[in-house]
Parts: structure tokens; C-alpha cells; sequence
């Protein structure tokens, strides 16, 4: 046991966490990348396959001994389809989670720390998300009898499952273990930290669905009553331009948002692991 003349460590304040992670995303904003990469090329996939079934549907019709092969062809399309989005998806968040750590440690990052991180650290997230879904699972039991709080501090509770199995480098459920944790030793500043960025994710969302909502204003001035029917015209180039940036802009902002958030968790997990546990202050 290790002896302290002066007060015992504590965690990062609130404050200056916040404003050293805007200095870190300023600098290094390609840490939200990932997921706009990632979901970009899945749409290009989905396009892809789409027009693939489209095609193959229209080549095949009518010819007595294609249709088996053709729904061979979909079914084992749709699950390499299936592979290829959940591989996107495990890369956006390992690079996002990685590039973050590395962030912190240098100052600033790259797309090669995003990739090494996934080549080591696939599996152990791949078997964190395992154990989120049980966690999540057990939230969804307890839904009524918490009156929905379960669900509620779901993300609370696991907000450090990520960094743990990324910048900790921990195994997937030893992750998950550490969150509980970390919430358990440090629940006040981790309580604040999550509630604020709750707090700005909510309002952008709530943009994104005025915008959005906005954005559809177009379609309703393309449609014109005509008696007893309607008719459709073409909007007007400046408002399909509107309705284009309504919809793109309000996406991009919260994509950009996740990686500011991410930089957050990890710089907070990083100076949580770093406190000195009770056993060793006295």
C-alpha cells in the first residue's frame, strides 16, 4: 500500500476533459471519417446488389429452369451482403475508437492507426458486441419492471465497453466487465459526461428531423391538385438543391459529432484507468 501526503488523485474535471478533446478534434477531424467511409461504401454495395437482383430478375423471367438458380444467387448474395455491412460497421468503430487513442497519446492520428487497430483488435470487439447484445437483452427483461429506465442507462452503463476493448485493449467481455466498473467507481463524472453528450446527440437529432422535415417540402410543392386528381411537376432547381443539403448536411453533422463523442469516452477512460485504485491510497 502506497502512502500520499497530498490529496488523493481524481478524475479529470468536467470541464477541462471537454476542452482538451475540442482541441484534439479540431486538429484531427478525420477521427469522424470512419463511419462516413464506411456507410458510403455500404450504400454503394446495397446499390450494387440491388441492381444485380433487378438485372437478374428481368434476365431470368420466364425461363422455366432459372428461377432456383436465381434465388441461389440472391440468398447467398444477401449474406455475403450481410458480412460486407457488418465488417464496415466493425472497422468505422475500431478505426473511429483508434484514431481517437492515438489522439490522445500523439496528438494527432491518421487512417494507419484505424487500420492497425483493426487488424488486432477485430475479434475482441466483434465479441464485445456479443456481449452487448446480451446486455441488451437483459435491459429489454427488466423493461418493465425499471418502467423503461433499463433501457435508459443501457448506454450509460456500457458507455466504456469500446474504449476498454480498443485503446484499453482489453478481451470483448472483459470490456464490458470493466465498464460496470468504471460506472460503479467513478459514476458521478461519468454520469455528467454521458448525460451532456446525450444531451448535445439529442439536439442534434432533433436538427436533423426539423431539417429533415424541411427537406420534404420540395415533394410537397411538386404535387398540384387537378379536380378531382393531383398531378406531379418538377420542383424548382433551387428548392431540390434545398431538399439535397437538408437531408445531407443535418447526417454529415452527426456523423462528425461521433467522433467528437468518441474522442471524449476515450480520453475519460484513459484518465479513469489511470486513477490509483482505493487499496492503494490511504
Amino acid at each position: 500500500m502506497t502512502t500520499s501526503a497530498g490529496p488523493a488523485p481524481a478524475p479529470i474535471e468536467f470541464g477541462v476533459l471537454f476542452a482538451q478533446s475540442w482541441e484534439l478534434f479540431k486538429r484531427n477531424w478525420i477521427v469522424s471519417l470512419p463511419p462516413i467511409v464506411a456507410g458510403f461504401l455500404a450504400m454503394i454495395i446495397l446499390a450494387a446488389f440491388a441492381v444485380a437482383v433487378i438485372v437478374g430478375a428481368i434476365a431470368t423471367h420466364g425461363a422455366e429452369h432459372a428461377s432456383a438458380g436465381f434465388a441461389g444467387f440472391a440468398i447467398v448474395g444477401s449474406l455475403l451482403l450481410f458480412v460486407l455491412v457488418m465488417l464496415l460497421a466493425l472497422w468505422s468503430q475500431i478505426a473511429m475508437y483508434a484514431m481517437a487513442d492515438a489522439a490522445w497519446t500523439r496528438g494527432s492520428t491518421t487512417f494507419a492507426d484505424g487500420f492497425a487497430a483493426f487488424s488486432s483488435r477485430a475479434s475482441a470487439v466483434f465479441v464485445a458486441w456479443i456481449g452487448l447484445i446480451g446486455v441488451a437483452l437483459l435491459a429489454f427483461i427488466l423493461l418493465l419492471p425499471t418502467l423503461g429506465l433499463s433501457i435508459i442507462a443501457l448506454t450509460f452503463v456500457t458507455m466504456y465497453v469500446l474504449p476498454a476493448a480498443i485503446a484499453g485493449r482489453r478481451g470483448g467481455f472483459e470490456a464490458v466487465g470493466e465498464s460496470f466498473t468504471l460506472i460503479r467507481r467513478f459514476l458521478v463524472p461519468s454520469l455528467v459526461t454521458w448525460l451532456v453528450l446525450y444531451a448535445i446527440q439529442y439536439g442534434l437529432s432533433f436538427l436533423l428531423s426539423f431539417l429533415m422535415y424541411g427537406a420534404m417540402l420540395p415533394l410537397q410543392f411538386s404535387t398540384v391538385p387537378t379536380g378531382s386528381s393531383a398531378t406531379l411537376q418538377m420542383p424548382p432547381v433551387p428548392l431540390l438543391m434545398f431538399s439535397g443539403v437538408g437531408c445531407v448536411v443535418p447526417v454529415l453533422a452527426l456523423l462528425a459529432y461521433a467522433g467528437f463523442s468518441a474522442i471524449v469516452q476515450v480520453g475519460l477512460y484513459r484518465d479513469l484507468i489511470a486513477q490509483p485504485k482505493p487499496a492503494q491510497i490511504s
